[in-house]
């Protein structure tokens, strides 16, 4: 008769947890940090500061506006995101800087007004969704690359801990977003000139 072979003791939910906890650290919090600053810049953005730019004649309401500029920071999320196993980025740092300098001077523009020409806003936001999209991607590839190789049994829970990034810098970039918003339309109410004081 052959006998079955002893099944192993489950391991306890504590020493799972304190696996867990010490995987955080170095596998997943560069990461983490890399997603969560990279979606904060984003959300700042897109949908952002959106009623607090000036209203364009090219546009005929404000719903209009808002979907085209949208489509071209989504658009360039959608190019990034698709074409890394084209081109990979290994420096996350660098494209994090340039992203925040690509929305630093999109919000400095809804605030001083320098040009409200969507022919130039909207190269500005497909570039920033670019450069979004591009951190995204390569900080997935790269976790999924140094756990495949260091800790391939955590993978999973380490791609699970790493996209909480994202949710939290979504988060945090909306609050701002809406905080800088509003400011920026009660500072103009005299004059009427955003989109905060369109009416659908």
């Amino acid at each position: 008769v052959v006998q079955e072979p002893p099944q192993s003791e489950p391991e306890k939910w504590t020493a799972r947890f304190e696996h867990n906890l010490r995987l955080i650290d170095p596998v997943a919090k560069p990461y983490i940090r890399s997603l969560c600053f990279a979606f904060t810049l984003q959300a700042l953005v897109a949908p952002g500061i959106s009623r607090a730019y000036s209203q364009s004649a090219v546009f005929g309401s404000f719903e209009t506006f808002f979907a085209t500029y949208n489509l071209a920071f989504q658009a360039g999320n959608l190019v990034s995101r698709s074409t890394i196993l084209l081109i990979r980025f290994r420096h996350l740092a660098r494209l994090t800087s340039l992203l925040a300098v690509l929305v630093a001077a999109i919000l400095f523009n809804g605030v001083a007004t320098v040009f409200s020409s969507p022919y130039l806003l909207l190269p500005a936001l497909f570039l920033t969704g670019l450069l979004g999209g591009a951190v995204y991607a390569n900080v997935f590839a790269s976790a999924l690359e140094q756990m495949a190789t260091d800790k391939p049994a955590d993978a999973e829970f380490g791609l699970g801990i790493i996209s909480t990034g994202e949710t939290a810098g979504t988060l945090c970039g909306s609050l701002l977003a809406a905080l800088v918003e509003q400011s920026l339309c009660s500072v103009d109410a005299g004059t009427g000139t955003r989109w905060c004081y369109t009416r659908a």
